[in-house]
């Protein structure tokens, strides 16, 4: 009787140790037929992968907030580029743990305008033949520095172990501090460019005599006032 109790027992030991086993080996097929199925679809391509991920936009409708009259002409506009180099260091602490190094390639654009708000019939001298005019406008002006971020890109970029570290667990590096400066400097430089200004008061020239003249004008004056 004994005998028959410990043999009973070592079938239930080996009973239990075989449905471990092969719940493990169930486990691990299943798991490897997932990664092969992935695998499988980088290498071939036309084949659905049934465990691809897929992005669904909920995003809500456009909301109109407000709406604005411009009287600004907007005569010109200058396509700059500009390499931003910045570097982060922490005092007393090696780059090599802590410290960053962007090079950073920003395109950008400034626009140049002209303001009619201010026109009316105290800016503009018609002659008595009625085929000469005289138009004073303000100054052109540079508009809003814009950077554009399909031309813009990070050209190589140096991480010290807790910087990586840090970029690695987080939920994405912001790029704001690079397309600040790059907008800044790009402002500068169109600011210092007097030939931005210049075209732009140029073609609001050319654009009023046009159309000055498609109304019998035969002479067209345009000065630009501070």
């Amino acid at each position: 009787m004994s005998a028959w109790v410990s043999g009973y027992r070592e079938v239930r030991r080996d009973s239990r140790g075989g449905s471990s086993h092969r719940l493990l080996s169930t486990t691990a097929i299943i798991v490897l037929l997932i990664f092969g199925a992935s695998q499988l679809h980088n290498l071939l391509p036309s084949i659905h992968n049934p465990f691809s991920t897929t992005t669904t936009d909920r995003s809500g409708p456009v909301l109109l907030k407000s709406l604005t009259d411009l009287h600004t002409y907007d005569a010109a506009q200058a396509n700059l580029q500009v390499v931003v180099d910045l570097k982060d260091q922490t005092a007393y602490v090696p780059s090599f743990l802590k410290g960053k190094e962007t090079l950073f390639v920003a395109a950008g654009s400034v626009q140049a305008g002209v303001d009619f708000s201010a026109l009316d019939t105290s800016s503009m001298v018609i002659g008595k033949d009625h085929h000469t005019i005289a138009i004073t406008l303000p100054h052109a002006r540079l508009g809003e520095t814009t950077v554009d971020p399909d031309q813009s890109y990070v050209a190589s970029q140096q991480s010290g172990v807790l910087d990586h570290l840090s970029q690695v667990f987080s939920s994405g590096g912001s790029d704001a501090k690079l397309y600040q400066t790059a907008k800044a400097k790009i402002a500068a430089q169109a600011a210092g460019d007097p030939s931005i200004i210049q075209r732009a008061e140029d073609n609001t020239r050319s654009m009023l005599g046009t159309l000055l003249a498609s109304l019998g004008y035969t002479q067209v004056t345009v000065t630009f006032l501070a």
